[in-house]
């Protein structure tokens, strides 16, 4: 019987005289037994009969003299050098108190490298195992996916509801999707047809609405990157909303997984979808104008004259453009935001063991995909940056630049007066306009109606302005997606953007109501603060409101 403090290595002993000391980091005030003496706290060992080493590395747990995980932390042990299996025998053999056990007294693989779990209630890790544990409809790599029968809204998982629910709701969603189309369609169709321009209620929706739209398809970006945010309760439906407003109507509306589990919508998926949306919409429209084209065709064919027709053709051309550019507008920063999640930098490497003999690299969008086989995804992500992200700005600039005939550095004084109004009648009989003000109480200017979108809100001096804003989301998006929300310099950028912007909006003034340019100048102080707050405070940073300006 050996002292405290004292053990018969590798077993066999047959008096005190076989006793030795115990090894280091153990705790030489208790009896050993079996085996050396106990770890002390926060070490464990590899051998029964062997030293204890400390804990050091954040995530483990060596309560029980081996190691295993905290909550919040995964780790994975499929690589060459790892055994879990031999692992887990060993734990065993150091668990019993007797000397029954002759084998698997030790463990001389390699262990994992440990990562903190992007949502700590993730990987609760409770169940005793080694290995780890997702929680409830979580899996996959940090346990970042979704089980089958649940959908990911802002990094949770959320459970299916019934197929009755997701079928109302979906019909609900398509109603209200296809009512606004149809209200929007008649907005235009009556300002096709107006002689005069008065900006209706309509007119000033739309414009705030656009406003709040570019600065939630940002905060989008931002929420879905804060992985650490337990979003639960009254922050699911508030991150449903803002993910709305980000246009992930596919995931968050139809939510395609509930209906079949062969319906999964990945970021490669989304890549597929989002590239081939603004091509959709161009040839949907063309198919459409050529179908009303014959239809009108055949139904003025006895009763009407050609001009007539051919009134009635530019009529629906005008509107089907205002439909189109509008629609490209608005899928313009979640398309881009699903082309930059493709580049290369939009991966992360991590290791599966602690020498980083083992990388992985995972896309930072979607864990579960690994960047080695996505060379031609990389290659198309170069692709339609150049043919969509920086063309599609640079196409509205040039249509707006040679379809607005009043702004300033293009006509003289007199010619300005050639395109006013006189007593509420055009000088230019044209059909294809609309009209925009300018700073003050000087004369209004025509403008393609299809184009009064995008400079509508403006003063004419700053009839680009729009065009502005969207290099803006924009380069917001690319850095968020590309870096992700905990890399600093994002956050620096993105926040002498908002900074710069700010600065430049209360100096210029560019837009015609005073309530928009405080509204716009309040969404910029919002996005500002909340990024310092949040950056300062952590959870915290939800706590706080948007508080819109008064009218």
């Amino acid at each position: 019987m050996c002292n405290n403090g004292t053990y018969v290595p590798h077993r066999g002993g047959s008096s005190a005289k076989d006793c030795v000391v115990c090894p280091r980091g153990t705790n030489q005030s208790k009896h050993a037994g079996f085996r050396a003496c106990f770890c002390k706290n926060s070490y464990a060992r590899t051998d029964r009969y062997g030293p204890c080493t400390l804990c050091e590395d954040e995530g483990l747990d060596c309560l029980q003299e081996f190691k295993s995980l905290l909550p919040g932390y995964y780790w994975n042990w499929n690589f060459q050098k790892a055994n879990v299996s031999n692992y887990k025998k060993f734990i065993t053999n150091l668990r019993v108190g007797g000397m029954l056990i002759n084998s698997h007294t030790s463990y001389t693989g390699n262990f994992p490298r440990i990562y903190k779990c992007p949502r700590e209630k993730s990987c609760p890790n409770s169940n005793g195992d080694i290995e780890g544990q997702c929680s409830d409809g979580y899996t996959g790599w940090l346990c970042s996916s979704c089980l089958p029968g649940y959908y990911a809204i802002l990094n949770s998982c959320v459970r299916c509801p019934r197929k009755e629910v997701l079928i109302i709701e979906c019909g609900i969603f398509l109603s209200i999707f296809v009512a606004i189309c149809l209200l929007f369609a008649r907005h235009i169709n009556e300002h096709t047809k107006s002689r005069k321009k008065t900006r209706t209620v309509l007119d000033v929706v739309i414009s705030r609405l656009k406003i709040l739209l570019g600065f939630y398809q940002v905060v989008g970006e931002i929420f879905s990157s804060l992985h650490e945010i337990n979003w639960t309760g009254p922050l699911v439906i508030i991150g449903t909303f803002i993910s709305s407003l980000e246009l992930n109507i596919l995931k968050i509306f139809v939510r395609p997984r509930c209906f079949s589990e062969d319906l999964v919508v990945n970021p490669k998926t989304e890549f597929i979808i989002g590239v081939s949306c603004p091509v959709l919409i161009i040839l949907t429209l063309l198919v459409v104008y050529q179908l009303k084209k014959i239809y009108l065709s055949y139904k003025y064919y006895l009763c009407c004259t050609k001009n007539s027709r051919s009134s009635n053709c530019d009529s629906l051309r005008i509107q089907l453009c205002t439909c189109g550019l509008v629609l490209q507008f608005l899928f313009y920063p979640p398309i881009c935001s699903i082309i930059f999640q493709m580049y290369p930098g939009a991966c992360r490497t991590f290791y599966f063991d602690k020498t980083e003999n083992y990388p992985t690299t995972r896309l930072r969008s979607d864990y579960d995909i690994v960047c080695e086989n996505m060379s031609i995804y990389h290659t198309c992500a170069y692709v339609f940056t150049v043919i969509y992200v920086i063309a599609f700005p640079i196409i509205l600039l040039y249509l707006l630049w040679t379809n607005i005939p009043c702004r300033p550095s293009r006509l003289n004084r007199s010619e300005r007066r050639c395109c006013s109004l006189q007593g509420g009648e055009f000088i230019n009989n044209y059909q294809d306009i609309s009209l925009t003000r300018n700073s003050g109480d000087e004369d209004f200017c025509l403008v393609p109606l299809w184009l009064n979108f995008l400079c509508e809100n403006y003063k004419r001096e700053y009839w680009f302005w729009e065009i502005i804003e969207l290099c803006r989301k924009v380069t917001q998006t690319f850095l968020i997606t590309l870096y992700g929300w905990e890399d600093q310099l994002t956050v620096l950028l993105t926040t002498c953007i908002s900074v710069l912007f700010l600065l430049l909006h209360a100096w210029h003034r560019p837009m015609q109501e005073p309530y928009e340019q405080r509204l716009q100048v309040t969404m910029y102080r919002v996005y500002r603060d909340h990024v310092i707050i949040y950056r300062n405070n952590g959870n915290k940073f939800y706590a706080h409101c948007v508080k819109l300006p008064s009218m």
